[in-house]
């Protein structure tokens, strides 16, 4: 077989692409005319240069056999070549999104932001409101629980793998909740039914520690000697994994808690006096933010002997002398709610939310600082070490009770506004339930009309699928679906995440850098000025968060 490359036999000079057509023809019959031996010669020369190639050179061998595979794949596809069609181009990639880091500073709080989160006007609202909120910075978190926080030695690496434990075993108040276990997927903390946060009603349920029941814990503990109440603390099924030099670190520290010197003041009281002791504490903490000493024991109990008559303040609990066995809630709108609950946390007792906190701007409106603005404010990010946001699971622990508070301050206010909220529409269902009472001979409930304007409820969720359905049935069905999934390994929150901390433990960064990369993925899709599929009619989203696989 001739085997000389093809000669055009007209006179007209052939193209390049024709030239480079009639020489691929030329080598495939080549190539197919080898013999066995000839082919296995060819790959045992392929080996040896591979083998005298730099890694560089190896790399560029690669990427150039890459891209003849690609063209010859093109060819048999009756595509145009790579340079012509751009979205086969191996070279053609698109530069990465990328919102810098959190270098803008808020003017009024200090609070520190990525530059996408500012309005048209230059501004961040939701750490501060533009300045109307201000509170009390939190006292200078103890340089002996920061470094077991950020430094990779064994106490250290110890105390966050066991953070919540600890914050329970040194707790004055529990967290009660129902938790929910969930196979496979990120490691999340998830709870299910009621919460509660409950505490003590007396300094020592018995004389008789031996018996299981009736041990001393949380609050009880402070009554007791530091080292046997370390000592109890640390033999607990609960914590074996702690370690008993870590219970010493966190004891010392917490001896400056205003809460454990009032159970000290109560103690020290009842070892001189035989009358009955109370201790009450106080439910009012509020005070000037511009203060920046540390709360003491007055300012958070009062420790009194009883027949000398009730102190005129209000109380928010009360801790008795004598054990009763009981326990007692904690309302969620008391400041004490926080530092007792969370002392790991707030080891000073910085107070948490309660009613009546003034905005420094009393001109507008709302006066009052929300819980929700009390919260958004607590847990924005500073040049200053915020523990809130640096503690790992504990972390994970307070954002879910914050917005579970939250939630149930929106619950009470509902409750609490059925007229404002013109329930009396549904006198039908009111009727229904009243005449089921007397033909079952029950008393009937309190009805609690959730309005649509409640995000979760069931209102709510039905408005926004009819919505969904009304833009369907004028605009047909929907040309594209397109799911946005979150990245841990995004630059941004990599390039943010601090000391020995994953994506896992710092949501607050995750959920920042998906909403703003969401926002900016949404305006090229549906921008004014037309997105990359052109002008769009209509288009509806939601989020989630998806707990698994």
């Amino acid at each position: 077989m001739n085997l000389t490359p093809p000669v055009a036999s007209s006179s007209k000079t052939p193209t390049s692409e024709e030239r480079k057509a009639r020489m691929r023809e030329y080598s495939r019959k080549r190539q197919a005319n080898k013999s066995d031996a000839e082919k296995e010669a060819d790959k045992l020369r392929s080996q040896r240069q591979r083998l005298k190639m730099t890694p560089e050179q190896q790399k560029a061998e690669k990427r150039r056999l890459h891209l003849r595979n690609e063209s010859q794949k093109l060819q048999r596809m009756k595509l145009p070549p790579p340079s012509k069609y751009v979205a086969r181009n191996p070279d053609n990639r698109p530069d990465e999104h990328y919102l810098g880091t959190k270098s803008f500073k808020c003017v009024h709080c200090g609070a520190l932001h990525f530059n996408g989160e500012k309005t048209f006007k230059g501004h961040v609202s939701h750490c501060c409101e533009n300045g109307s909120v201000t509170l009390r910075q939190l006292n200078d978190y103890p340089l002996e629980l920061r470094e077991l926080a950020t430094q990779s030695t064994e106490n250290g690496k110890n105390f966050m793998r066991n953070v919540r434990n600890f914050n329970s075993a040194f707790g004055f108040a529990s967290f009660g909740h129902q938790p929910v276990k969930l196979r496979g997927g990120p490691p999340t903390f998830v709870i299910h039914g009621q919460v509660y946060h409950r505490t003590t009603t007396s300094i020592k349920p018995s004389d008789n520690f031996d018996n299981k029941e009736t041990e001393p814990s949380y609050a009880q503990l402070y009554f007791l000697d530091p080292e046997y109440a370390n000592n109890m603390r640390s033999q607990n099924t609960h914590n074996e994994g702690c370690r008993k030099e870590v219970f010493d670190i966190i004891e010392k520290v917490l001896r400056r808690n205003p809460f454990a010197e009032a159970f000290k003041m109560m103690k020290d009281l009842m070892d001189i006096n035989q009358n009955t002791i109370e201790m009450w504490i106080i439910k009012d903490r509020q005070h000037d933010p511009r203060r920046y000493n540390l709360p003491v024991a007055n300012e958070v109990a009062a420790v009194f002997v009883s027949k000398d008559g009730e102190p005129g303040f209000k109380r928010d609990m009360a801790v008795y002398d004598k054990g009763t066995g009981q326990l007692q809630n904690i309302d969620i709108f008391s400041p004490n709610c926080d530092p007792m609950t969370y002392p790991i946390m707030f080891p000073f007792g910085d107070a948490g939310w309660q009613p009546g906190i003034k905005k420094a701007d009393e001109t507008r409106k709302v006066v009052n600082i929300s819980m929700l603005e009390f919260y958004s404010y607590r847990m924005q990010e500073r040049e200053s070490f915020n523990p809130i946001l640096h503690l790992g699971k504990l972390t994970q622990m307070y954002i879910v009770d914050a917005f579970l508070k939250v939630e149930g301050g929106r619950l009470v206010w509902n409750k609490t506004n059925q007229k404002k909220l013109r329930v009396d529409m549904y006198s039908g269902l009111m009727d229904y339930v009243h005449n089921q009472a007397e033909i079952k001979d029950l008393k009937p409930g309190r009805i609690v009309i959730l309005p649509s304007s409640f995000t979760g409820s069931k209102r709510a969720l039905t408005q926004n699928y009819q919505d969904a359905m009304v833009i369907v049935g004028k605009y047909g069905k929907p040309d594209l679906f397109i799911t946005f999934t979150c990245n841990p390994t995004w630059k941004e929150i990599r390039d943010e995440l601090k000391h020995k901390e994953t994506a896992i433990d710092r949501p607050d960064l995750v959920g920042t850098v998906f909403h703003l990369k969401l926002k900016e993925f949404i305006n090229d899709l549906v921008s004014n000025k037309g997105g990359v599929f052109g002008k769009v009619k209509a288009f509806i989203y939601t989020i989630e968060f998806q707990k698994r696989g």
